[in-house]
């Protein structure tokens, strides 16, 4: 793992020289590196991964009273969510399935998306095949001859977009029903925002002001 990580930083402080493109080759570099960058991630989650496996056998037996899954995914929801997540003019991922087209035949999918989905829940185990995302090379500014000028996108399939955001409402209703969070936590939460997060001090102390409160500055 230090050999390629060393080998790729090594290859990114070559390219990101601000070394002049050649139009033959923009493509087959800027390809190499995304696919050393994404080998040399896979091969750290790999590792997590056979860790986390390792201790599995610690809680696998235990019971939990508050669940995150909570309740089961039905056909219903999961239409709503697909229809809430899945943008029509978005691009394909790996797979070449577009939003739209994804949308259409969705109904007639949806038991068996519903039953896969359930599975990957009760099972605590997301498919192989909706962790790979379609890298792009994207333009930001400058000349575009060179390479520090391009960010990497990665592009999930619509299938991997429904089951994470399923897993993800399921979540967010568990940490708010159990009162988890903090009052204070603005930042991506469902009706927050870091413009509220600015918003409630200058409430508080306007309050305080009207109150004759004394205000603590430090």
């Amino acid at each position: 793992m230090r050999f390629l990580r060393e080998t790729v930083r090594n290859h990114r402080t070559h390219l990101f020289s601000k070394t002049a493109i050649t139009k033959p080759a923009t493509i087959k570099t800027l390809q190499t590196v995304l696919t050393i960058s994404s080998l040399t991630l896979a091969l750290t989650c790999q590792q997590n991964s056979h860790t986390a496996k390792s201790n599995n056998h610690m809680y696998s037996n235990n019971s939990t009273r508050n669940s995150i899954f909570t309740y089961p995914v039905r056909e219903e929801e999961l239409l709503r969510v697909a229809n809430h997540c899945l943008k029509p003019k978005k691009a394909a991922g790996y797979d070449d399935f577009k939003p739209d087209i994804v949308k259409q035949v969705l109904p007639f999918i949806v038991t068996p998306l519903t039953h896969i989905c359930n599975i990957s829940f009760t099972t605590g185990v997301f498919p192989d095949k909706l962790k790979i995302a379609k890298v792009l090379p994207i333009f930001k500014k400058g000349e575009s001859n060179i390479y520090e000028n391009y960010r990497p996108i990665s592009i999930l399939s619509c299938f991997s977009k429904i089951l994470e955001r399923l897993m993800s409402n399921r979540i967010i209703n568990f940490l708010d029903a159990n009162d988890i969070l903090c009052k204070e936590q603005y930042g991506f939460r469902p009706g927050h925002s870091t413009e509220l997060a600015l918003q409630m001090p200058l409430i508080n102390y306007t309050i305080a002001l009207i109150r004759k409160h004394v205000l603590e500055y430090s």
